[in-house]
């Protein structure tokens, strides 16, 4: 029985599949999953299928101690996935890869089965599946070299005994799967019938010309923000899914206490932001805003350390200046994570021997990581 762990190495990015990467595994996945896809279609349905999830990967290399004494070491992958799925009835559902989160918001479809985490793992990372060791619930769909189906889950991890570089461990390949619907084979294979939203081509000319009449009658009764919505519900979402990636990975950094680094992938992330329609703006505005108070509180984190490094080697000067440059950080912050940190902010005060409003008078603009 384990009684301690120990980690050696880790690594944290965000993951995401290339095309070459694509072309690569579609021949496994064809013969797999059995789909009725050329090669050439299959890639273009994974290609856009992964444009719906974001995958942030933590991969360890860790030793166990065992109850005896003796040492194991383990190589540990963890995936925690972002989902943005197109909900029933055109809308959207999102689930965030926040730890201990159980309400996935998912549409209906994904409850069903339809999607699924596809995890195909090298040989010289398992040489079987039973190699691996996990507690989520899986399917074994080819035992060696081992590939493994999830249900979509927020969070999947899994590790193999023994020292495996990480860059091995990230050799393995993550997606996300649908089962095909008739839509989708229709739109991957081009056997679509000439129609219009389905209906048979010889309404198609009378559909247009009633289409035509109803956008003058959605301007004219203020509905064209609908129209709009629901033609961007159907959009591939591209931009929106760069711009997420990229704010996950300012949070890896910024969880990783690499604030400048965190710092850049915020300013990237809002000048995508800005490109945005107003509507895509709109869905990634909560999580622009998550990262820039992960940012703050990365800052206020840093600062307190260097305060106290201030206070230790006696520059009194520079801790009052990052304690000014704390306080206005702290009044940045959401309410419930200043009602935890006052008692740091009073503790250093009183540390300075400075009162809350004598620092106040010298803090103003200079809180924030931006």
């Amino acid at each position: 029985m384990p009684v301690g762990l120990t980690v050696e190495e880790s690594q944290t990015n965000v993951a995401y599949l290339k095309d070459e990467d694509l072309t690569a595994i579609a021949p496994e996945v064809l013969g797999l999953k059995g789909y009725a896809f050329t090669e050439k279609q299959l890639i273009a349905y994974l290609k856009a299928l992964q444009q719906r999830f974001t995958d942030e990967t933590r991969l360890v290399r860790a030793t166990l101690t065992l109850a005896d004494g003796t040492t194991q070491p383990i190589s540990v992958v963890s995936h925690s996935f972002r989902y943005s799925l197109g909900a029933t009835g055109g809308g959207n559902a999102t689930a965030s890869a926040s730890a201990g989160g159980t309400d996935l918001g998912f549409e209906s479809d994904v409850t069903k089965g339809t999607y699924t985490i596809y995890e195909s793992i090298p040989d010289d990372v398992a040489a079987k599946a039973s190699d691996v060791v996990t507690e989520n619930e899986n399917k074994v769909l080819r035992d060696a070299p081992p590939v493994l189906e999830f249900g979509p889950e927020q969070r999947i991890t899994y590790y193999v005994k023994g020292d495996v570089p990480l860059e091995r461990l990230a050799a393995a390949r993550t997606l996300l799967l649908k089962r095909p619907s008739a839509s989708d084979m229709d739109a991957v294979t081009g056997n679509a019938t000439f129609s219009v939203m389905g209906v048979d081509w010889r309404l198609s000319l009378l559909l247009t010309l009633a289409l035509v009449a109803l956008v003058f009658i959605l301007r004219r009764i203020d509905l064209v923000r609908h129209l709009r919505y629901l033609l961007y519900a159907e959009s591939r979402k591209q931009p929106l899914h760069g711009l997420e990636t990229i704010i996950s990975d300012g949070f890896v950094h910024a969880e990783a206490g690499d604030l400048e680094r965190a710092m850049m992938r915020y300013k990237e992330a809002k000048l995508v932001y800005e490109r945005l329609p107003v509507l895509a703006q709109n869905e990634a505005y909560k999580d622009l805003l998550r990262l820039k108070g992960a940012l703050d509180s990365a800052y206020f984190s840093k600062l307190t350390h260097r305060i106290h490094d201030a206070i230790d080697d006696g520059r009194f000067e520079d801790a009052v200046d990052d304690f000014a440059r704390l306080e206005g950080t702290y009044d940045l912050l959401a309410p419930e994570e200043q009602e935890q940190l006052i008692i740091i902010v009073n503790e250093l005060a009183s540390q300075l021997g400075l009162t809350k409003e004598e620092v106040k008078s010298s803090a103003s603009g200079t809180g924030g990581a931006s």
